[in-house]
């Protein structure tokens, strides 16, 4: 049995939003608490946080649209999780197993041509035997946009659901990345197919997603995390920005939910232990425009406070279901 304590920090956790510590059993969170708690309990490791963060871990949900992620950076980055739309044999240095990084920072990889439907590459008729040969077969597909209209990913997905049927589609898991359009009308029909949303960054409106219900992920993160829900915050239009939590759910907890996984990816007790330890000059609750409390009297977990001109939090550690995979603790 492996056990680890983790006291004196604080942890980003909506269940235990006061809680300074947690206990890690055998891969997964099996308590968190204060310190006065934690006084009486001991492990066979014990890491002082020393008023560090420790944070569900980040999930790229589309990490190599604009080439492959190198894992171990990724890990760095506090990422447990990549999902990767290129086909076999395409990434540098052999793949994903590259490094033996494969059985730590998790690849949750889609077979290309069957897995994946580029909508720049394939024509409508090839889009639509793929997705509804893989909807018939209960494998998810992933639909990429790009600079493709949405509505042909949505035509042909709605197409599919009149050859075969609507909760057929819906259990299948589909999903369209790469989104940019999401007014009312064209959320409506995703809700409508029951079709999961990752959006990559410049193209992040988050505000319009969230306000339809739609289940969204974010892309792009393996190198700049934090970068990018930066950029969520601060974005134009305006009218798009989102909090600091908001965006920080969406590349966490929102990243699991992309294939599947509704449990996953928040700290509470009984959770799979999938985390990071972070150092940041500020913690807080910050709004899509900068205002920001560090008073966490109120409940609201804290991150850490994102400026252009800010340094970035650094990442301490990267347990992804209990193994460290990132360390500078020693």
């Amino acid at each position: 049995m492996t056990r680890t304590l983790y006291r004196n920090g604080v942890v980003h956790s909506a269940s235990h939003p006061f809680a300074q510590a947690l206990m890690v059993e055998d891969g997964v969170i099996t308590w968190l608490g204060d310190e006065d708690t934690a006084d009486q309990m001991a492990a066979p490791e014990t890491i002082d946080l020393d008023g560090a963060l420790v944070a569900p871990a980040f999930v790229d949900a589309a990490a190599d649209l604009d080439g492959a992620p190198d894992l171990a950076d990724a890990a760095a980055h506090g990422i447990v999780a990549v999902h990767t739309l290129r086909p076999a044999g395409s990434w540098p240095n052999g793949g994903p197993g590259a490094g033996g990084h494969d059985d730590q920072v998790e690849v949750v990889a889609y077979a290309a041509g069957r897995g994946v439907v580029d909508l720049e590459q394939v024509s409508d008729e090839e889009a639509l035997l793929t997705v509804e040969s893989a909807t018939r077969a209960q494998a998810p597909v992933v639909l990429r946009v790009g600079s493709s209209s949405e509505h042909r990913a949505l035509d042909v997905v709605e197409a599919v659901t009149d050859r075969t049927s609507a909760a057929a589609v819906a259990r299948a898991g589909h999903r369209i990345v790469d989104v940019r359009d999401v007014s009312e009308a064209t959320s409506a029909r995703i809700v409508r197919l029951g079709l999961r949303v990752t959006l990559v960054p410049p193209h992040l409106p988050l505000a319009s997603a969230a306000s339809a219900g739609l289940a969204v992920s974010l892309g792009g993160l393996s190198r700049d995390p934090w970068g990018v829900l930066l950029e969520a915050m601060t974005q134009e239009p305006a009218g798009e920005r989102v909090s600091a939590r908001a965006a920080f759910r969406a590349a966490t907890r929102g990243g699991w939910r992309a294939v599947g996984q509704d449990d996953v990816g928040e700290l509470r007790p009984g959770a799979v232990a999938h985390l990071a330890l972070w150092r940041a000059n500020h913690l807080g609750v910050q709004g899509p425009r900068s205002a920001w409390s560090s008073d966490a009297r109120a409940g609201t977990p804290l991150l850490p406070f994102l400026e252009p001109d800010e340094a970035r939090p650094a990442c301490l550690r990267t347990v992804r279901a209990g193994v460290v995979i990132h360390d500078t603790l020693g």
